[in-house]
């Protein structure tokens, strides 16, 4: 098992780090809606938009950022993006309007998320394809042991100081960028295949007329979706019921350890079972997860759910950039990850605004069951598209 992970370039370990130390140090948007609720005074509908617009910045960042690694280099995007994403951190609590307040967060959400489709990228890059699942899956371990302590140190630190939260955020972005900048080399392909120039309107073009794809961006819409709804709109309706910032932090921290202990087992699964069926059913846990929080009314209720889609995320999100990465031509690897993750940012975008409407006009059962459906039309398509076959 030892040589195994030893084999591994080099450069993928240094993401791996850096993913680690940048995600123990996402501490602010688990806690955004609460701290723009409580310390900025805004109501539930402000805050949400607030945080839809993070969404905004970050659905068009994985175009962006897709297309700007395939045309000027992932590195570039790497310490670009997260570089200016500690700055933009780092000023959200120096503003004073509501409106400067929106703008540093949605630029933020642009800037501070380029970074994403470039990381696949590296994977695809330097990793052999039969091995890609088992190294996205270890990127995703990395990134949930921080998953597994940071929300509950955010929620500690959120009860003495919020400043602290973008303090510690926005150093630990730095410190990615300082890995990439010091420790990685350039990865690109030199040589092109399939598509024009890279970065160019026809590359993006080709990306866009894949329908699987698309289908695949789909799915990572659905799941964003029920993530969104998680950090954004649980934590208000745990509030309403009475239940301490404490144990929401120690309540999300569940979704972290679950995928510490489990993912890297199951990926090693799911690499051997490539058909739509295993993918579906993930997905449509996933949906059944959130759909739970409508009958929970205690942290342990709450966590039942969160187990639920705990289970569910760690037999697809792993999968889904390893799909993308066997469907991309080798010039356009970037862009395609872009596309897909696009997906996940059009759910930061779009679902805190409807969720936050749906909670405030109809209640969080009509939220829930809502998610619940969108999961389970998005276990549909990757059963009729095939796309756990896509390649």
């Amino acid at each position: 098992m030892t040589d195994r992970l030893a084999s591994y370039p080099r450069t993928f370990w240094l993401l791996v780090v850096g993913t680690l130390v940048n995600r123990i140090g996402l501490l602010v948007l688990p806690f955004l809606s609460i701290y723009l609720t409580a310390r900025r005074g805004l109501t539930v509908e402000q805050a949400t938009l607030v945080i839809g617009l993070h969404g905004a910045g970050a659905f068009a960042a994985g175009i962006a950022g897709g297309a700007l690694a395939d045309m000027l280099g992932r590195k570039a995007v790497l310490v670009g993006s997260l570089a200016g994403g500690a700055v933009l951190m780092a000023s959200i609590p120096l503003a004073s309007a509501f409106w400067h307040v929106a703008a540093i967060v949605a630029a933020y959400g642009f800037v501070g998320e380029m970074y994403r489709p470039a990381v696949s990228a590296v994977v695809a890059d330097t990793v052999e394809p039969e091995r890609q699942t088992r190294a996205f899956a270890l990127l995703y371990w990395a990134i949930n042991v921080g998953a597994a302590v940071g929300p509950a140190l955010g929620g500690l630190l959120a009860e003495r100081s919020f400043g602290l939260l973008f303090t510690v955020d926005a150093a630990t972005m730095a410190v990615y960028a300082g890995v990439v900048a010091v420790g990685i080399r350039e990865t690109r392909p030199v040589r092109l295949t399939e598509t024009r120039a890279p970065g160019s309107r026809g590359a993006l073009g080709h990306a866009l007329r894949d329908g699987r794809l698309l289908g695949l961006a789909f799915v990572s819409f659905a799941v964003g979706t029920a993530f969104v709804q998680t950090y954004v709109t649980l934590p208000l309706v745990m509030r309403a019921d009475g239940i301490a910032l404490e144990h929401y932090g120690t309540v999300i921290g569940l979704n972290g350890a679950i995928v510490v202990l489990l993912s890297l087992p199951v990926s090693r699964w799911m690499e051997h079972r490539r058909g739509s069926g295993p993918l579906a059913a993930a997905v449509a846990l996933i949906g059944l997860g959130v759909g739970a929080y409508a009958f929970a009314d205690t942290p342990w209720e709450y966590a039942g759910g969160v187990v639920l889609l705990s289970l569910g995320e760690i037999a697809v999100l792993p999968v889904l950039p390893a799909l993308i990465a066997r469907l991309a031509p080798d010039g356009l690897r970037a862009t395609y990850q872009g596309v897909h993750q696009s997906g996940w940012g059009l759910a930061h975008m779009v679902s805190p605004v409807v969720g936050g409407a749906l909670l405030a006009r109809f209640g969080p059962t009509a939220l829930w069951g809502s998610v619940f459906g969108l999961g389970l039309t998005a276990a549909a398509v990757v059963l009729v598209f095939r796309l756990g076959d896509a390649e």
